[in-house]
């Protein structure tokens, strides 16, 4: 990612031998909401990585953007190391759907939570979305100097609340906030709709838990 980037201050250690990944990091205040331990959209970005990782080196050489994420959370710790192991569930022509089961360190037999993401596998754009992925152990420490989070999460990125009781917030597309596409990054739009459910809880009885409406961008 680029410095600055969401992912630099969140500490993400990244770790890779052909297809066995694991993402990883260490749980801290600016992660956590007011009322629990460690965000579902903290959980979101996670779990967003490291299927991503699995997921372009399934299908090199091309490329994948997320198309849909679904992710459970089972509890929310304080504090800890917090890790995403990605699986492949299903491969297809134009999309591939993996599996990701979120542990802590301290507890590796204990789900934290679980993910399940599913890409549309894309043509690559650029000479790094064609470079051929080495079976090699591989470690990259997404912080350099300079990163780590200062202040709440939700803050760092910019959301803002147009409408508590509807839950509907607002985030400028930025570089901070974008995947290699140009896009937002796939994760943080858990993020968003974990906050606008935590402002105003959906209701069961309709049917339909949440929505998330992507709007485009917003000149605000």
């Amino acid at each position: 990612p680029p410095t600055p980037h969401i992912l630099r201050d969140l500490g993400i250690v990244f770790e890779m031998q052909a297809l066995d990944c694991r993402a990883s990091l260490e749980v801290v205040p600016h992660l956590c909401s007011n009322v629990s331990g460690v965000r579902v959209g903290t959980l979101g970005m996670l779990i967003d990585v490291a299927a991503g990782a699995y997921a372009t080196r399934a299908v090199a050489p091309n490329w994948v953007a997320t198309c849909d994420m679904v992710v459970n959370q089972f509890a929310a710790p304080h504090a800890g190391v917090i890790a995403a192991c990605p699986r492949l569930l299903r491969h297809g022509k134009s999309t591939i759907v993996v599996e990701v089961d979120v542990t802590s360190e301290s507890q590796p037999d204990v789900l934290i939570g679980m993910g399940t993401v599913t890409f549309s596998i894309l043509e690559s754009r650029s000479e790094f979305q064609r470079t051929d992925p080495s079976d090699d152990y591989m470690r990259s420490d997404f912080a350099v100097e300079g990163s780590g989070l200062v202040q709440p999460v939700l803050d760092r990125i910019g959301v803002s609340v147009v409408d508590e009781c509807a839950g509907e917030v607002v985030l400028a597309l930025s570089p901070y906030v974008g995947n290699t596409l140009g896009a937002l990054q796939g994760g943080v739009l858990t993020v968003l709709l974990d906050y606008s459910c935590l402002l105003s809880p959906p209701d069961p009885a309709d049917g339909t838990l949440a929505v998330l409406r992507l709007v485009g961008p917003v000149d605000r």
